[in-house]
This record gives C-alpha cells, structure tokens and sequence, in this order.
C-alpha cells in the first residue's frame, strides 16, 4: 500500500533524526560489543545472572530483554530502510501501552551511550577514521600503490545511504594525523638536538672545572716555587749601585747545563749535592750536536721544577681547550659552511656570536684604530709590532676565546634558556602522546585534540623559558635542588598545569589586593 512506504518521509527533520540515531546505535552496539567485558548484558532481566555484575547500573534499559531490545530494534531498522511502518509491539503485563519506535530508537541511543560512557558515537567514529588514516602509507609510497589498477570490490549489497557529517569527520581526522605525524617527527628532531646541546654544555662544564683545577693547582706550585725563590735569592736593597745587574732570577732557570759526548750514558749521576734530569739534545734540527744534561741546585729544585713545567702545560692544554670549546659559538659557527655544487654554492652560517656579546664588527673597528697600537697594549706578547690591522684583529679574537667569561656566558645561556625550552616542549610533547594514546585505546577522540596536542607543545616551550626566569628560587628548594633547571623544565612540560598553579599561587602572594588581607584584630 502507498502509505506504508511513507513512514517520517513527509517529516525530513524527523528523519534525518531517528537515522542519526540508529547509526549512533549500530556505533555504539559494535563497540559494546568488541569489550572484553560484558557491560552491556548486566543491565538485562534474561543475562544479568549470566555475567558478573560488577559494574553499578546508573541507567535502566527500553525493556527488561536482552533479547526482544535486539530485536525490536532490528524490526525498526528494517522497516526504516524499506520506508515501512514498523509494527507496534503488545502492550506490556499490567496493560500499558508499549513504547513507539522512535521513542525507543531515542531511548536506546540514550542507554547505550550512558553504557559506553565516557565513549560517545562521535568519539568512535572520530578514533576509527583516525586509525585507518595513521595506517595508510604516506608520500611516494601511497603515489606507487594508488598508480597501479586495483580490483573492483565485489558487490556485497545496496549502497548504504549517505552520512551528512562523514566527509567532515574524516577531514578532522586526516588532520589530526597529519599534526600527530609531523609532531612525532619534530619531537625526534628535537631529541637529537637535546642529546647535541647537552653533550655540547656537558663538555663545557667538565672543561671550566677542569680549567679551575688546573689554576688552583697552578698557583699552589707557584707559590712553592716562590717560596723557594725568597729562600735563595734575597731582595735587592734600594738604592742600588749597579742597577745593570739585578740578583734575583727565576728558579727553574738557575740551572747549569752541560755538553755531554755522544757515547756518554742518557742519564749521568752528577756531584753528591746536586741532581741531574733526562738529557735532550741542544739543538733538535741538527742530530749532531752533543746533547746536554740539567744540574739543579737541590733536589727540591729538581722536582718543583719538573711540577711546575707539569701543572703549566696542563693550564695550557685546558686553556686551549676552553678556548676551541667557546670557538663553536663564537666563531665557527658563524664562518659557516658552502652548501651545493661548484657551479652554484650557498653559504650557510649562523652568527650566533652577537647574542653572547662577541661582535666581530665592534673587534675590526678596535683592530683599526691606530693600524694596530691597542694590540700593543692589550697583549704585547703575542703581537708583534707593526703587524696590521688584521694581526690585531686576530689577536683581539684569540683574547675573546680565551676569556673564561665568554665560557660562562656560552654555557650559562645554554643550561637556563636553551636547554629547559627544549626539555619543556619534549616534556610536553611525552605527556600528549601518552594522553592521545590513551584516548585512541578507550575511543575518546574529539575534534579539539588537535589543537589540544598545539597548544601543549606551545605551553611547554613557555614553560621552559619561563623556568630560566625562576632558576635561582627553584634551586632554593630541597627536593629541586640537586635536579638542575632542565630536568624542572622536563617535569614542567610534563605537568602544565602544576606550572600554572604555582604561577596563580607566587601571583596570589606577589599582587594579593587589600580586601583580601586579614582584618587587624
């Protein structure tokens, strides 16, 4: 008959309501019914006593049947898809009418979706798609596969009717994979610049308390020899008479050397009162000439001396050292590299010398001034006059490197500033995707992850940065102390929102208004 294939198409909004309901129904049937557990059945007269009932029922079912709840709504589905008026159900024991077929598709979705909670049919549906676009092949790989003839898939039935909200869903959820994708990639990069920079500032910090080592040693030996040095020579008494001749003299070079032939043993014994060293040639470019051996005053002399030519190369391999250490930001760096072929190269540097307070400009304009007569000086020994404007400035950028405070200042930015921005947004970015993954196991997508996933990456840089402000009050602290500002950056992108709350309580403390303030007894 022509009304029975007119059931709710004279009323497209009604429609258009009772299919998304059964489609959000088929949804969440299939994922109750995927569950390990069986949630669905302890809600049942007929299976309750079947399952474990360890869940509180907070919802109560369409009917007291498992059963006749399927296959009522099979009946409804039916008669939907074929536009029939699906036959009313008996009225119930007591003589009340049965429920409509919308009101029970309505009070179906509501029970299964307060069965599935907190999974809800958007959720699913968002989790699926997301799965099968994080499964598909990426690039290359997907052109080659989609270039080739692919089998018609067999016709399995009628084509089921078009989901309004479909293309939409999977735009958000091809989104939300690419963004996934491209963090993860991100995060990699950033890891391995992490791993870089902390070996870059492990290194400089092993090398200034190498450096301070060595000075500290240094000026011990040296006051030693010093000491030695009142000893033996005394003090020249003023005025002098012959002021040509002055009698103090270093006492590593208060020595006496003699030749000694050829056939002569390498180490010789020398008079019962003095001490002899190894014996090393006088002049290495010619093997002829006889080699001589060092004769000390005292054997205290001998071994002073020979620590002091120690502990002095030792300061000079550190110093040098530090030196190529700072050179990587100072100046190598900002030299550059060429990039591409012979025919076409690109100079790629980065100057990042200015922010630590090295510009190379401000050193030329020094260099320049009087054709190098500042070099004279500032370090008369290591330049040689009338060299030029460019020794000068060579000589003035040796001094920088060799600065102890341009070190500091190097690693200073890098363990306060650099190295917490990128250990907040790796803490971060850990606590994202272990949510998002959390989420992907229990079908809880949304639609605002993707700028969820943004933001936090966004919030644990600024989390980061903001911790080099609060360095020193968080070193104050007992249980921080000895965990370094990276590793509080690391936690503080981890935990966004611990940061937050201690930002509202120092802010509560800092600008707490006078109303607030407790009344004066």
């Amino acid at each position: 008959m022509p009304d029975e294939k007119k059931w709710l198409w004279d009323e497209p909004q009604s429609w258009h309501e009772l299919d998304r309901a059964l489609r959000d129904i088929a949804i969440l049937l299939d994922f109750l019914g995927e569950m390990p557990e069986a949630r669905l059945l302890s809600y049942f007269e007929d299976t309750r006593g079947r399952v474990a009932d360890a869940a509180t029922r907070a919802t109560a079912p369409p009917c007291a049947s498992y059963r006749a709840f399927l296959d009522r709504l099979s009946e409804i589905s039916a008669a939907f898809q074929t536009g029939r008026v699906p036959p009313s159900p008996p009225p119930g024991p007591d003589g009340t009418p049965a429920i409509g077929a919308a009101g029970f598709v309505y009070w179906s979705r509501d029970f299964l979706a307060a069965v599935a909670a907190p999974a809800t049919a958007d959720s699913i549906r968002l989790t699926h798609d997301y799965m099968v676009r994080r499964t598909r092949t990426r690039g290359w790989r997907r052109w080659l596969t989609q270039s080739r003839p692919r089998p018609r898939p067999p016709d399995y039935g009628p084509i089921p009717p078009h989901d309004p909200e479909e293309a939409t869903r999977k735009m958000l959820a091809r989104k939300l994979a690419r963004w996934v994708h491209g963090f993860e990639w991100l995060t990699v990069g950033v890891v391995i610049l992490t791993v870089v920079v902390s070996i870059y500032a492990l290194s400089g910090r092993l090398i200034l308390a190498r450096e301070k080592d060595a000075m500290e040693a240094f000026a011990k030996i040296d006051a030693a020899v010093q000491s030695q040095e009142d000893k033996i020579f005394p003090s020249a008494q003023l005025p002098m008479k012959d002021a040509t001749t002055l009698p103090v003299q270093a006492l590593c070079d208060f020595v006496q050397k003699r030749p000694v032939p050829p056939t002569t043993a390498t180490v010789l014994a020398g008079p019962p009162n003095l001490a002899s060293n190894l014996v090393v040639p006088v002049n290495e470019a010619d093997p002829a000439s006889p080699p001589q051996e060092t004769f000390y005053v005292s054997a205290l002399q001998a071994h002073l001396c020979a620590q002091h030519a120690q502990v002095l190369q030792s300061l000079f391999v550190v110093t040098m050292h530090l030196q190529s250490w700072s050179s990587v930001v100072t100046q190598r760096l900002g030299q550059g590299w060429d990039v591409g072929p012979r025919s076409y190269t690109m100079h790629v540097a980065f100057p990042l010398a200015p922010l630590f307070g090295v510009v190379p400009a401000t050193l030329q304009d020094y260099s320049h001034e009087k054709a190098g007569d500042l070099c004279k000086l500032a370090a008369p020994s290591i330049y040689k006059e009338g060299a030029g404007a460019e020794e000068c400035e060579r000589v003035l950028w040796t001094l920088i490197n060799r600065s102890r405070n341009v070190a500091e200042s190097v690693l200073g930015s890098i363990t306060q500033y650099i190295l917490p921005v990128c250990y907040g947004f790796l803490g971060a970015m850990a606590a994202a995707f272990r949510l998002l993954r959390r989420k992907v196991d229990a079908y809880l997508l949304s639609y605002t992850d993707r700028a969820r996933l943004q933001q936090g990456a966004i919030l644990g840089v600024l989390c980061g940065g903001v911790l080099g402000l609060f360095a020193s009050y968080i070193g104050k602290a007992d249980a921080a102390g000895g965990l370094g500002v990276a590793a509080i950056a690391l936690l503080a992108g981890y935990n966004v929102d611990g940061v937050f709350q201690f930002l509202d309580e120092l802010s509560d403390r800092l600008f707490r208004p006078a109303s607030a303030a407790k009344p004066r007894a």
